[in-house]
């Protein structure tokens, strides 16, 4: 069996820290740490060959055993680690680090401990140094022997865990990150997720906060800490509220799960709170009144404007509670489960949302889901002889459906439910003049009306203006059409009936927008400049306008600029 190493030297001259890195690959791990002293006998060389003296001991001796009287090897997180230490014994991340002094190191006024920790934040901080680590420890961080046991692999991982939380509580932060770096293993997403709270509070480092939470929720899409600290980031950007609240509803969904191991209960109150503030800031009573007053004469008309009412406003939860009644006595299930999944955990103390979520289960599947919604309702309300009806046809559609020859419970299809980002080239007509702008909006459900994205617009255009942002009603948004034109990349038209999955690859908006329109004697809008010419100046402004292209580049090469094509290529 054999294992990569990244050596991690530091070479001290005249109170001067010479840091340097070799990985070394593929070492038989009965060996001992000898090969470390060698490579940093030979980068020794290197580096001071005028000056290392060549005095008779080190002839007669040979170059690596006169470094070790000179140097000590620990760990990453500073343990000592004698030169007899087999490859196999070195702690996950697999990193050496060989603390060079100019004279004995025994008699070096400066303590291992203090050398170790300079040359661990200073191969953080310098970028070559820096790529080395991250590539070592993406390809060979975590080191599992046959004979090393999960228990001790969970334990190893929680003392390196424990080891720089300690130095935090200490020390400081600053001196716990590069160890919280080094932790591999169980305890590997806690490690993550405390240093992006350090980059975010005192670093104020939102974007390297953001890039590492991503990373923590790939691996452990259920991490609910590291969800809480991304909606937090997420929130202080208006352009991804929505994102944030994905990972709310998550969040209360993981608390509804009862667990003994659970999240707190002050987790679960903090993320009802900001979706609460969400429904807030989207909501509009008068039209969701409107809405279910019309459902209650017309079915059909009212599931219809209620609809339109949860494209519009996606983060109005009571709305959506709603929908998904009406959606159930229209039998559409898939749609029921889609608005519920995280939306009922809003509701913890209501049976309904829970009933009519385990209906739509049990009607659709997964059938042992739908048992533990309709659990959940029945201990909510035990008297309801409608939920115990619906739980025990529940429990003999499981017992039918493992009979031999039983058919399999139907699967949803959540294809055309996929989240996607947008992005808006804005041409702004004010006063005869054209100015060019780019707008992102991050991860929008695919079947949100394109009236948002003209909501968003409007936001921005007003802020560019200098004038206070309105909250358009859905009249007033489409009463502004005729003010803004939108068209796809290629330049096919757009319509405000269209939702945000119509929208073609790249999934890039080019939309002109005019601060007034005039009409001729018809009444038929008169645009000037001519459309055309806008867009033209908005294409020649995102070949030439650095922060547009960037953005347009970016987006370009995310997986949403090729998401409808990725789901054809996938259903056919």
């Amino acid at each position: 069996m054999r294992r990569d190493l990244l050596v991690l030297m530091g070479f001290l001259r005249g109170g001067k820290m010479y840091p340097a890195a070799t990985p070394i690959r593929a070492v038989p791990v009965e060996r001992s740490l000898k090969t470390a002293y060698e490579a940093a006998s030979e980068q020794e060389r290197t580096l001071f060959s005028p000056r290392v003296p060549t005095s008779r001991l080190m002839m007669d001796r040979g170059p690596a055993d006169e470094l070790k009287t000179r140097s000590s090897l620990t760990s990453w997180s500073g343990e000592n680690l004698p030169a007899g230490t087999r490859v196999s014994e070195v702690p996950d991340p697999g990193v050496v680090l060989c603390l060079v002094y100019e004279n004995k190191a025994a008699d070096a006024p400066l303590p291992v401990s203090v050398f170790a920790q300079t040359l661990r934040r200073f191969a953080l901080r310098d970028p070559v140094l820096r790529a080395k680590f991250d590539q070592h420890v993406d390809e060979a961080g975590t080191f599992v022997p046959a004979w090393l046991s999960p228990e001790v692999r969970r334990r190893r991982s929680q003392e390196a865990f424990d080891l720089a939380m300690k130095v935090a509580r200490e020390q400081g932060f600053a001196h716990a990150a590069p160890l919280l770096e080094g932790v591999r293993g169980d305890s590997f997403a806690a490690a993550q997720v405390a240093i992006a709270v350090y980059e975010m509070r005192e670093l104020g480092d939102d974007d390297s906060a953001l890039r590492r939470l991503n990373e923590v929720l790939r691996l452990a899409p259920r991490h609910v800490a590291a969800r809480m600290q991304r909606a937090a980031i997420l929130m202080r950007d208006p352009g991804r509220r929505v994102e944030a609240a994905a990972d709310y509803l998550a969040v209360v969904r993981e608390c509804g799960r009862g667990e003994a191991d659970g999240p707190p209960r002050e987790v679960r109150q903090a993320a009802t709170a900001s979706l609460w503030e969400l429904c807030s800031e989207f909501r509009n009573a008068r039209k969701l009144e409107s809405a279910l007053a019309v459902a209650k004469q017309d079915s059909e008309r009212g599931f219809e404007m209620l609809s339109r009412y949860a494209h519009t406003h996606p983060c109005a939860w009571d709305g959506q509670m709603h929908l998904a009644v009406v959606a159930l006595a229209r039998q559409r299930f898939d749609l029921v489960v889609k608005l519920l999944a995280g939306v009922r955990w809003l509701f913890p103390d209501d049976p309904n949302p829970h009933f009519v979520y385990g209906q739509a289960l049990a009607m659709n599947g997964p059938i042992e889901a739908a048992i533990r919604a309709l659990e959940y309702a029945e201990s909510l309300a035990p008297t309801d002889a409608d939920i115990r009806k619906w739980l025990t046809f529940a429990r003999e559609k499981v017992v039918g459906d493992r009979m031999p020859g039983s058919g399999a419970t139907a699967i949803i299809s959540v294809a055309h439910h996929v989240a996607r980002s947008l992005l808006v080239l804005i041409g702004s007509v004010r006063r005869g003049g054209v100015s060019a702008s780019a707008l992102v909006l991050h991860k929008l459900p695919g079947d949100v009306s394109l009236l948002f994205v003209l909501q968003s617009i409007s936001v921005q255009e007003h802020r560019r203006g200098g004038d206070a942002p309105s909250v358009e009603t859905e009249v007033d948004l489409r009463a502004m059409g005729p003010r803004c034109l939108l068209c796809d990349f290629a330049g096919e038209p757009l319509h405000l009936d269209m939702t945000v999955g119509d929208v073609p690859d790249p999934g890039v908006i080019v939309a002109v927008f005019y601060e007034t329109v005039e009409r001729d004697a018809n009444g038929s809008p008169v645009y000037t400049p001519s459309p055309e010419g806008v867009r033209h100046m908005v294409r020649v402004a995102s070949q030439q306008d650095s922060e547009i292209v960037l953005k347009l580049q970016r987006h370009l090469k995310s997986t949403d600029a090729t998401l409808r094509s990725r789901l054809e290529a996938a259903a056919g």
